[in-house]
């Protein structure tokens, strides 16, 4: 899983090391500002995946990302215009922690809103599709009537599809997701 202070300090280090001429991030989270500080004053670029670029004041030199929320936004749409009012949803994401990722849930449960669905939050997946197959499977099993599976990130969205190809979830339960 994603831990702040150890990015933090593995930021910190790329800063002091000589043989090191760039970072790449990979989710803001917690105080990164003074790590980051730290790069830009040895003189090294800063370029984040997934972060907030629009964070007043961040030192970033450049960001790669989406609005998460309207991406959310965007696919809960997408879901809703198969479900039915009082539907039952599967949320997943591979890592507990992860701003993007909840971001993006929460726009998919805006989305969703008007439906007044029942939202199940399956625990973190993991990063192997075969870790998120295992906790899909196991969220199936504790709510086979789900109408829909939605994941926030790669390999829970994987996990889904493996669940699926292997029978475990309902042929007419869709699945949507990420990456």
């Amino acid at each position: 899983g994603f831990n702040a202070s150890e990015q933090s300090a593995m930021i910190v280090a790329a800063a002091e090391n000589p043989d090191v001429h760039g970072i790449g991030i990979q989710q803001a989270a917690g105080d990164m500002d003074a790590a980051v500080q730290k790069c830009v004053e040895a003189g090294k670029p800063v370029v984040g995946f997934s972060v907030d670029a629009s964070t007043p004041g961040n030192k970033r030199m450049s960001c790669i990302c989406q609005n998460f929320i309207a991406s959310g936004l965007s696919l809960g749409g997408l879901a809703a215009a198969s479900l039915k009012e009082g539907c039952t949803v599967l949320l997943l994401h591979h890592d507990d922690g992860v701003d993007c990722l909840e971001q993006r849930l929460q726009g998919i449960k805006q989305a969703l809103q008007p439906l007044s669905p029942t939202f199940i939050r399956a625990p973190a997946c993991g990063i192997t599709q075969e870790s998120a197959a295992a906790v899909v499977e196991a969220a199936i099993a504790q709510h086979p009537d789900v109408d829909a599976i939605i994941a926030s990130g790669q390999s829970d969205l994987e996990g889904a599809a493996l669940c699926k190809q292997r029978g475990l979830v309902k042929a007419e339960v869709p699945v949507y997701g990420y990456d």
